[in-house]
């Protein structure tokens, strides 16, 4: 079981601190870029609705500042106003049809909403404007890898890392890739080269636990998979990969601890109790497994895993009043 983490960049322009862009708009109250870069400001600590509110006034002064509008938008995609992002990207894209960033902001907004195609169109434009547009290269990989053309994919990665070898999330995702084309030494590869770059990155350790795993290297995947619990004891998927790790080693009681420790942090997961159902059976705990199993089913009513395993005792339970 491998989980991994979806990364998205966008183009906006940082300034200088809140406080100095603060004093600008008091001092300043009738012009329209110290509120445009207050909002900047906002958006980068995590205040959206202070941003949104910075960014209206400045367009309020200024409704033709094209820069407001596409991080307006960007605000907006944060927030989840899809509506209000889109109209505002686009209006931005109005103004000034070839902004690289602009298209960038709309195919971000685009992959937000699951619209993976859209967004593959409006990466393809923001690179052919600009083709040193590393945020856009690198949208661009996630919104086809999206889309399931992994060898296109696989190129703008490619082409971001080119641009920016020293960023651990393009080489991140470009090990995601590459497990997903079965390619698993380029993924040990690109998850080493990322924690290289950042040791404390938990998906990328997680990830290079779960491909050890998958290539059966089990004392390199729980070396990995106990690296990411000491960095955070909280990160539920890694309980899933150590789980099986200790499974696949035949050490089922300490399994199933680690399984019933990744229910307690997310018991609304139906993937916990399929593995710990799993794990019941193996010790031949057949009414524990199918406990297990009929609550994963209460969450995921549609789950094949789950419905595999309870038919799995099923019949074994007619084989043995058979005999």
């Amino acid at each position: 079981m491998v989980f991994f983490a979806a990364a998205f960049y966008r183009n906006i322009v940082w300034n200088d601190s809140m406080d100095l862009w603060q004093d600008a708009v008091n001092k300043s109250l009738q012009k329209a870029r110290p509120h445009s870069n207050l909002g900047v400001i906002y958006v980068g600590k995590g205040l959206y609705d202070d941003a949104i509110r910075e960014y209206k006034i400045a367009l309020e002064l200024n409704p033709n500042y094209m820069e407001t509008h596409t991080n307006l938008g960007v605000a907006y995609t944060e927030k989840r106003m899809m509506d209000e992002a889109f109209a505002e990207l686009k209006t931005a894209i109005r103004m000034k049809p070839d902004s690289s960033e602009a298209h960038n902001n709309l195919g971000f907004a685009y992959l937000k909403t699951g619209r993976n195609e859209d967004a593959v169109k409006e990466f393809q434009i923001a690179v052919e404007l600009n083709p040193e547009n590393y945020t856009a290269y690198y949208n661009y990989g996630i919104a086809l890898r999206k889309s399931g053309k992994l060898d296109e994919a696989v190129d703008k990665l490619k082409i971001s890392v080119y641009f920016k070898p020293d960023e651990s999330k393009s080489h991140f995702d470009l090990g995601v890739v590459y497990y997903a084309k079965g390619l698993l030494d380029d993924a040990v590869m690109e998850y080493k080269t990322a924690l290289a770059l950042n040791p404390d990155f938990i998906d990328a350790r997680n990830n290079l636990g779960a491909v050890y795993l998958k290539k059966g290297l089990l004392d390199d995947a729980e070396r990995e998979l106990k690296k990411v619990i000491d960095l955070k004891s909280d990160f539920v998927p890694v309980y899933g990969n150590l789980g099986v790790v200790y499974g696949s080693k035949g050490l089922i009681d300490e399994a199933i601890k680690i399984f019933k420790k990744a229910i307690e942090l997310e018991p609304k997961e139906a993937g916990g109790y399929i593995n710990l159902g799993f794990a019941y059976t193996q010790k031949g705990m057949i009414k524990e497994a199918e406990e297990e199993y009929r609550k994963a089913l209460i969450i995921d009513p549609d789950n094949s895993e789950a419905r595999q395993g309870i038919d799995a005792i099923t019949k074994t339970l007619k084989g043995k009043s058979l005999n």
